[in-house]
């Protein structure tokens, strides 16, 4: 098994650094990159960042059914409603990925966003 390596995407608008990173696996099978925290202002941009940090949950595993029906379905109802009672703890892992919310740097959420980030962080070397 290789060691994780946690990438921060900061001004992350939709994500799409992120799903680059995600999406790459080794010939072993393995996924080397986990996000960590991923920050984004635009509040349209951080609905579509925090749905694929859902989707990023089940890496390596089936993807469930409701998050396709989710995004073909017309209703009004926010990801959180969708997501957070049948799927918690993924739902959950995600919303810490994108921070809880729209966040700005050099803005009033300046400590949260480093203080979130420290967390996520935490204990992480970068030795192997």
């Amino acid at each position: 098994m290789t060691d994780t390596i946690k990438i921060i995407d900061l001004f992350a608008g939709p994500g799409g650094l992120g799903e680059g990173f995600s999406a790459f696996k080794i010939p072993e099978g393995e996924y080397p990159f986990k996000i960590a925290a991923s920050v984004e202002k635009e509040a349209s941009a951080h609905k579509t960042l925090t749905l694929r940090a859902f989707y990023r949950q089940f890496l390596g595993r089936k993807v469930p059914p409701e998050y396709y029906e989710y995004l073909r379905s017309d209703s009004k109802i926010s990801a959180e409603q969708f997501f957070s009672d049948k799927f918690p703890k993924e739902w959950a892992a995600a919303k810490r990925e994108t921070l809880g919310g729209p966040k700005a740097l050099g803005s009033e959420d300046h400590d949260e966003i480093f203080s979130a980030i420290e967390k996520q962080i935490a204990g992480h070397t970068g030795k192997k």
